[in-house]
């Protein structure tokens, strides 16, 4: 690839993922499954130029065609996706499909991810398998391919699986802030801790905290990663003074240490430093739900 069609490429994908936001993320397997036996999506037989030429986004700010897919295996999986073209010389390039994301949910389960990727390239005769979110050759199972001919571009399900256009918004729930407000001439509430969290730690990681205090001051809770969708314990201890905390999350292989504080004038914000073996290192989380 020359490096001016390198980099066409590549401000291509960068436009794609700036319209996408926050993309998949509130889009569980609970969910896409509600999308699919409610109606807010149509079962088709292909996808074509065509058909994005009439898009109507379905997710505010988002000009991405929206399509869910129940694969060979039975999961369900949710893409972004574009029409695009790849410059291969001064006058010439290949039609592709560009998928700004997609998510493959484990069956029976809200958010872990058994597959996920961002800013896939599927060119003439590409088959993308959802299960293993890798793009296989034609002898290898697949649950989407992407094919070019007269018509012009198409994508369409492989095997048994089924592909559906979401047709219409679908209803999620709203994350509302809540007013927590501390009075500066009482004491402290442990309980104002209470609540989810969006957790940014050190700009590796992120998710939805959750905290709850019991009586004494232990905290228990969960940690639900952006990355993989898994669901973490979370054990800990409110501290002196009674605004600071540490906790821990739970990995299978390791654990990580936070200690912070709740901002006292409105509960809103929760930041610190944090430590994972010897790594230490700042975060902070802003309060979603009360």
């Amino acid at each position: 690839m020359t490096p001016k069609a390198l980099a066409l490429f590549l401000a291509c994908l960068s436009l794609s993922a700036a319209n996408a936001g926050e993309g998949l993320h509130p889009y569980t397997n609970k969910v896409l499954r509600a999308m699919v036996e409610e109606k807010y999506c149509k079962e088709i037989k292909e996808y074509s130029l065509k058909d994005f030429s009439e898009l109507q986004p379905v997710i505010p700010g988002v000009d991405l065609v929206f399509l869910i897919v129940k694969t060979n295996e039975g999961r369900y999986a949710a893409i972004l996706a574009q029409f695009a073209k790849q410059k291969t010389g001064k006058d010439s390039s290949i039609p592709m499909l560009l998928i700004d994301q997609f998510i493959t949910y484990r069956e029976g389960e809200e958010q872990t991810r058994v597959a996920s990727g961002k800013n896939l390239a599927l060119f003439k005769n590409f088959q993308l398998n959802l299960d293993i979110g890798q793009i296989v050759p034609g002898d290898i199972a697949a649950d989407l391919k992407y094919e070019f001919n007269q018509a012009g571009p198409r994508v369409a399900p492989a095997g048994k699986a089924s592909l559906f256009l979401v047709t219409r918004p679908y209803p999620l729930p709203k994350e509302n802030t809540p007013k927590v407000v501390a009075n500066a001439s009482a004491p402290f509430d442990i309980k104002i801790f209470n609540g989810k969290y969006k957790l940014f730690d050190d700009g590796r990681r992120s998710g939805v905290l959750t905290l709850e205090v019991e009586k004494g001051g232990d905290v228990q809770g969960s940690f639900v990663s952006d990355k993989e969708g898994r669901k973490y314990e979370v054990g800990g201890k409110i501290g002196v003074p009674n605004h600071s905390i540490q906790f821990v999350i739970k990995y299978p292989q390791t654990e990580q240490l936070f200690s912070g504080f709740l901002f006292t004038g409105d509960g809103q914000v929760l930041s610190g430093s944090s430590k994972m073996e010897s790594r230490e290192a700042g975060f902070y989380a802003l309060r979603i739900e009360k």
